[in-house]
This record gives structure tokens, C-alpha cells and sequence, in this order.
């Protein structure tokens, strides 16, 4: 689980994770993103070309970036168990844009995002915990052959 780690300091997978998520978020300055949230899986044992990304970025209204990355880190810790289909799951920061949340999620299928992910308990929570946190969400869906 990434809790205030730099992406430097956490998974040795991360480095190379950082490359897709890079063609994900071209306005992000990756050396300034900040890992808050989040976990990475073995992934690259499980990644197929019909892997499923969904990525973007959440802003969030004046005075609620500290809440909405902890009910982020409570919906991360909910998650791990129960979404073995979920193989990465991380939030970011960038403290020159203190405003904006950028998450990149990577699915084993699209079916893990579609059918398990969202249609959960714990994604009705976090709906329910940050919909009034947030000022706007662009997120967009992947296949990793796509990217």
C-alpha cells in the first residue's frame, strides 16, 4: 500500500508502470507526481492485451484535497481483497497542481472494471464518501494494447 511514499521509494514495479502512466497524463510532470494511495499487484504475470486501464484525474474543491485522498486510502485498503481482478490501484499528487487527484487503475479485463470495480459496495461508498469533495472527474477507459 502506497501511504505518502515519492513513486521512487515504493514497488520496484513501479518504474516501469510509471512509462504507460506517463501516455495517460502528458500535462503531469511525472517526477513531481506523488504516490498517496493505493497498491501494485504482480501484475505483469497476469497482464494480457485484453488488460483494462481506466485513468484520469479527479479536482477536487477548495479545502477537500486532504479528505478526499483519505476516503481514497480507506477505498484502496476495502478494495485489495476483495478485487483480485483489480491489479493496480494508485493516486497520485503533484504539488503544483494541488487542486487535482490522478488516478491510474489497471484491470485484468474489462469485465474487472466494469462488472466487479464498479458495480461494488465499496465503489457505491466512495461515490457516496467523495461525489461532494469533488468540483469535476474526467476519467477515460484503456485496453493496454491501446496505449
Amino acid at each position: 500500500m502506497l501511504t505518502n511514499m515519492r513513486c521512487e521509494d515504493t514497488s520496484p514495479e513501479l518504474p516501469k508502470l510509471l512509462q504507460n502512466i506517463s501516455t495517460t497524463f502528458p500535462q503531469a510532470r511525472l517526477t513531481r507526481l506523488r504516490g498517496v494511495a493505493g497498491f501494485v499487484r504482480d501484475y505483469e504475470a497476469r497482464m494480457t492485451p485484453e488488460s483494462f486501464v481506466w485513468s484520469g484525474t479527479y479536482t477536487t474543491r477548495e479545502g477537500s484535497r486532504t479528505t478526499a485522498i483519505d476516503k481514497l486510502r480507506q477505498f484502496s485498503t476495502r478494495i485489495i481483497n476483495s478485487e483480485p481482478e483489480t491489479l493496480v490501484y494508485l493516486v497520485f499528487t503533484n504539488d503544483s497542481e494541488p487542486q487535482n487527484l490522478y488516478l491510474w487503475e489497471l484491470y485484468s479485463n474489462e469485465a474487472g472494471l466494469r462488472e466487479v470495480h464498479a458495480k461494488s459496495a465499496a465503489a457505491e461508498q466512495l461515490k457516496e464518501d467523495i461525489g461532494g469533495l469533488l468540483s469535476h472527474r474526467d476519467m477515460r477507459a484503456y485496453r493496454v494494447h491501446d496505449l
